[in-house]
This record gives structure tokens, C-alpha cells and sequence, in this order.
């Protein structure tokens, strides 16, 4: 979201800068690591795969807040970089959402039971972009209607909500953790989030053509019709 709505807002990093306020993500990354192996009840097993590495995990995870807050610094700096060198050209769409991962981040790791509204503000924010590709691709093989568009997205993202609830709460068949049905269930939601981490990391990348046109073709064409 940081980099869409700047290249939306013509706005463009230096290599420090993206360096810079990356790293506050990377440090994020971190931290949820090390967030999932000291609150998930996997202590044990990683003290029994590797011994004495579940107390350095620990020990990291009541640190790591330091680190975080550095890299906060580093990126608050590396945006007003931005804005001088950019003077007018609003900022916000794409500070907010830096914003608001340090903020929920900074969050859980006082009250983890907050993970939850987490996981929903996220998929909310996320859905911004696969709801805009898909309206860009159903736009560039139909006629512009506004009504047939709208009905479209509307099954598109019905479609989403039910395959959503099948996987997530309809395959949870049994809820004893020893169940093999249950284990069964969260090897599939932790597979989906798995593959859905890895693959974020292929798709995203708007320096390639293919993703600018899906993702900024609106946008290309209004400036068309404009012209």
C-alpha cells in the first residue's frame, strides 16, 4: 500500500529511502516471528529441537522493542525525506499505512489478544488490491457499464466471503486439539496462510509491467479519456 499510493500520487523513492522505510517492516517481520514462537505454545518443542534456543527466543522477543523502535525513527525520517523532495504532493495514503502496522504491531505486543482485530483490519486493508485488479480485468474485456461492473464485484466478492468461510470455519470439523479432524483443519488455514505469504511477495511488485497495468489501468485509461 505504501508503494501503490505513492506511485499513484507520482511519487517516487530514492534507494535509501525505500531502504530505510522497508526496514521497519523487515524489523515488523521479525518481531512476528518471534511474536507466533513465545504465544503459540511452541516454547517446548523448539527447546526440544534445539536446545536453550527457546530462552533466546524469549529473551529476543522482550527486546526486539527496541529495534522496532529504531527502525520507526529511521522511517519517519526517510518519509520527511520524501515530502522535501516531493513538496505538495500529498504523503498520507501512503504513510498511513506504515503507520498502522508499527501501530498494531505495538499493540499486541502489550495486548496479544488483540491479534484477532489484527488479522481482520489486515484482510480489509488487503482487499483493496485484489477487488481493484479484478474490476481492471473485467473492465478491460467488457464495456465500461458501471451497473455490470458493480454487479460483478459484488458476486466476485460473495464468492470470496463464502470460500473464505468454507475453508476457515467450515473445516473445522472437531474443536479437541487432539482430534485429528481439528489438526487436520489447522494444517490447511496455516498451509493458505503459508502459500498466501509467499506468493504476496511474487505478485505485488508494481515495478513489473504486467502488475502496473492490472493494478493502475483504471487510472491509465481515465488519463486517456482526459487526453
Amino acid at each position: 500500500m505504501t508503494a501503490a499510493f505513492a506511485h499513484i500520487n507520482g511519487i517516487r523513492f530514492s534507494s535509501w529511502e525505500r531502504f530505510i522505510i522497508r526496514l521497519g517492516y523487515r524489523t515488523l517481520l521479525i518481531f512476528h516471528v518471534l511474536w507466533v514462537c513465545t504465544n503459540m505454545d511452541i516454547l517446548p518443542l523448539i527447546d526440544l529441537v534445539y536446545p536453550g534456543l527457546a530462552d533466546l527466543a524469549l529473551q529476543a522477543f522482550r527486546l526486539w522493542i527496541w529495534p522496532m523502535g529504531m527502525a520507526f525513527v529511521a522511517g519517519i525520517v526517510g518519509f520527511i525525506s520524501v515530502w522535501r523532495r516531493h513538496p505538495g504532493q500529498s504523503l498520507l495514503r501512503s504513510w498511513l499505512p506504515w503507520m498502522a502496522t508499527f501501530g498494531w504491531y505495538f499493540l499486541i505486543r502489550y495486548y496479544p489478544a488483540m491479534f484477532f482485530v489484527l488479522q481482520i483490519a489486515h484482510a480489509l486493508q488487503y482487499l483493496t488490491f485484489p477487488l481493484r485488479v479484478e474490476a481492471n480485468l473485467f473492465a478491460a474485456t467488457n464495456d465500461s457499464d458501471s451497473r455490470r461492473t458493480l454487479i460483478h464485484m459484488t458476486i466476485y466478492y460473495v464468492c470470496l466471503v463464502l470460500i473464505g468461510a468454507v475453508v476457515f470455519d467450515g473445516l473445522k470439523l472437531s474443536t479437541a486439539a487432539a482430534d485429528p479432524r481439528a489438526q487436520l483443519s489447522m494444517v490447511v488455514s496455516l498451509a493458505i496462510n503459508i502459500h498466501h505469504f509467499f506468493i504476496d511477495g511474487v505478485i505485488w511488485k508494481i515495478r513489473r509491467p504486467g502488475v502496473r497495468r492490472n493494478l493502475f489501468g483504471h487510472l491509465e485509461s481515465d488519463s486517456r479519456s482526459v487526453k
